[in-house]
């Protein structure tokens, strides 16, 4: 959801709980000018959301252009559902701005100081577990070519046959097994290696 998604939606479920208090309130629903009065604001913000209300089957008009509370209710719909979820979201981001904010005042450095370092360990540890994980795969790709599959989408499919689940834990496709013979390929001496690329 965007932030114009967002806002529109906010504005739509204001207008329309401003009208349902209305209404208990007063036992009618407001004109446009007693709605924009009661909710603080002006026609110019009301008029559409009026608009997008009527188009959701929340509110409908009588033949002399008055407001009518249809039994739509937005509590049940999944959209507002997003908007309590959009609300939780922002709030937790103002949260973390403030108390970010507050830390560096105190002149506490934020990030990992050593980034560069850090980087470097990840790609040494990634490269690792790629490499193991190559390397134990190596002896059922060779059964599998040797029973006479051969092509990358043909493999996958075996893999996949078999459970065999890629280093991520997914299915494989044609191009995952590209990507993992050249690393076996790579990871072994030539005379070791007849995988077929």
């Amino acid at each position: 959801m965007t932030t114009t998604e967002y806002k529109k939606m906010v504005r739509k479920l204001q207008t329309w709980k401003a009208i349902t208090h209305y209404d208990k309130e007063y036992q009618h629903t407001p004109t446009h000018e007693a709605l924009a009065e009661y909710m603080g604001t002006s026609r110019g913000f009301v008029s559409p959301c009026l608009t997008a209300l009527e188009k959701d089957g929340a509110i409908k008009k009588d033949s002399i252009g008055a407001i009518v509370i249809t039994d739509f209710n937005y509590d049940k719909r999944k959209e507002y559902s997003l908007i309590k979820l959009a609300k939780k979201s922002i709030k937790i981001q103002i949260r973390t701005k403030k108390k970010m904010d507050k830390l560096k005042k105190e002149g506490v450095k934020l990030g990992n100081p050593n980034i560069e370092k850090a980087t470097k360990q990840a790609t040494i540890a990634h490269t690792a577990d790629a490499n193991k994980y190559a390397k134990g795969m190596k002896p059922i790709i060779k059964e599998i070519q040797a029973s006479g599959i051969k092509t990358y989408k043909d493999i996958a499919n075996e893999l996949n046959r078999r459970g065999i689940k890629s280093r991520y834990g997914r299915r494989f496709h044609a191009s995952s097994v590209r990507n993992l013979i050249l690393r076996i390929r790579s990871l072994s001496p030539r005379t070791e290696c007849n995988l077929k690329v």
